[in-house]
């Protein structure tokens, strides 16, 4: 049991790393069917560490995509602007992101403020008659990804141990999207900064989450990275 009384093994949908986030100053917050951390400790020691270094599991925020030969076109006529190419991603006036993982592939991914109750359409949206007679079809990426965030102005040093594509600021723009390698693992990395602070989504097949979190954790050591929870980022954000 955490300090907040709530407990994620209570709840049918847990993080693959939850284990690995359990400690006496966990705060967990319940978000589409699980339970989130919250806070790992005092609201000022994650401010300061979440613009220097920190890693955020969002493993359990929603999260889906689409594939198909008439993905583009559905989604045109569904209102949705999409990003401008492959590799890229844009961000809808309710804070969804969308990005483009090929030419008639898509990852939707919700807004933070509003992780347990996404409230968008594409969010909610089934495979139905409509969508497979538009050569469209749901991926499940709830269930097949976990997610991760890493923010701070050490991050792109962090990941040059990790991943060969070089990600500082200068190089890897806002918004981009790299499909790559980080610690031997295939890896999806989206740049997403909240406010002024360089923020990257890093999704993987759910199998590998914990290697990947512990050689996140171990990699981030050398700067003084810590381990933060949903509120920190939301924060940031607003």
């Amino acid at each position: 049991m955490t300090r907040a009384g709530i407990n994620p093994q209570a709840f049918e949908r847990r993080s693959p790393v939850y284990r690995s986030l359990t400690g006496k100053d966990t705060e967990y917050v319940a978000v589409n069917g699980g339970a989130v951390v919250s806070s790992t400790g005092s609201p000022a020691t994650e401010k300061e560490a979440v613009t220097r270094l920190a890693l955020c599991d969002l493993s359990l925020l929603p999260r889906m995509g689409f594939k198909g030969s008439g993905t583009v076109a559905w989604l045109t006529s569904q209102g949705v602007s999409l990003p401008p190419g492959v590799n890229t991603t844009v961000r809808t006036n309710d804070g969804i992101l969308i990005s483009q993982l090929g030419m008639t592939e898509f990852l939707i991914l919700p807004d933070l403020n509003h992780a347990g109750d996404p409230g968008h359409r594409l969010m909610n949206t089934g495979e139905n008659n409509e969508t497979a007679a538009a050569g469209t079809y749901r991926l499940p990426r709830q269930d097949s990804h976990c997610c991760f965030a890493v923010t701070g102005s050490f991050a792109a040093g962090m990941f040059a141990k990790l991943c060969a594509i070089d990600l500082r600021s200068h190089k890897f723009l806002n918004l981009d999207v790299a499909q790559t390698s980080v610690a031997r693992v295939n890896s999806i990395i989206i740049r997403s900064d909240l406010a002024e602070t360089v923020c990257y989504l890093i999704l993987t097949d759910t199998t590998f989450a914990e290697y990947l979190w512990h050689c996140l954790v171990a990699a981030m050591a050398e700067y003084g990275g810590e381990v933060i929870g949903l509120n920190s980022l939301i924060r940031l954000k607003t």
